[in-house]
This record gives C-alpha cells, structure tokens and sequence, in this order.
C-alpha cells in the first residue's frame, strides 16, 4: 500500500494554489506564499515534489532551486516548475538544470497530470480511486 505523498506548493496566487488543490486529488498539500516560506517548509517536512512559481516574492526561482539542491534535506527532491512562459526554458541556464518538470502557465489540469506521472507513475493509480476527481481533459 502506498502512503500518501506530499507536495509542496510554492505559489503566492491563491487563486493558482486553490486550482493545484483541485487538481492534486489524492496528495497531502503544503502551501507557502513566497520563495522564503517555501524554503523553510521544504526544510522541515521534506516534501516528495515541490511546485515553484517562477514569479513568487522572495528569491528567484533559479535561488530556490539552486538553496533546495544545495541543502542535503532537500536536494533529492523533484522540483516542477511553473512559468508563464509557453515555451520550455533554457535548461542549460544557470539553475534550470535543476528542474525535474516544467507546466507553463496558465495551468491546465493536463499538463500538470501528465508532469506528476512522469514523477510519479503511482498518481494515476490514487486518481482512479478517488471519487470526483479532476477532469484531465
């Protein structure tokens, strides 16, 4: 049996936050508004993914990458960026190597979905279970 995973949203939209929640049916969710709160509960509760906002106050999002591969409590950890940018970034820009998956925003149920099963190949199997889960298409 699997245990619920934790994900760690660093966003400061409640209005993004609010449609993650929605759309990650099935994992224990952790918010923080800004870079530096986000760090700080990366930290604490080691997460099993963490979404980061390339636009949340605080440092920028290649610092947050770069603290959370830097940290031994959180370098292992699969980071999903979101951007509003269409294109997939310059991963061979200083920082964005570190980036396990990337949604381009506005966020889109899908898009999202389809990174976690790339991390994750359980997700599917907890979305079939749950009831009134989130529309993939």
């Amino acid at each position: 049996m699997n245990r619920i995973k934790t994900l760690l949203m660093i966003d400061n939209d409640p209005e993004v936050r609010m449609q993650l929640r929605q759309t990650l049916v099935g994992w224990r969710l952790l918010e923080a508004s800004d870079s530096r709160d986000g760090l700080v509960l990366a930290r604490a509760c080691r997460p099993d993914a963490i979404i980061v906002d390339s636009s949340t106050p605080g440092l920028s999002d290649s610092g947050v990458m770069r603290s959370l591969r830097e940290d031994q409590r959180t370098a292992g950890i699969p980071i999903v960026l979101l951007s509003e940018r269409q294109e997939m970034p310059d991963l061979d820009r200083p920082g964005r190597a570190d980036v396990d998956a990337y949604v381009p925003k506005p966020v889109r149920p899908i898009t999202l979905m389809s990174a976690m099963e790339m991390l994750f190949d359980w997700l599917p199997r907890i979305l079939s279970k749950s009831e009134g889960g989130p529309s993939l298409a």
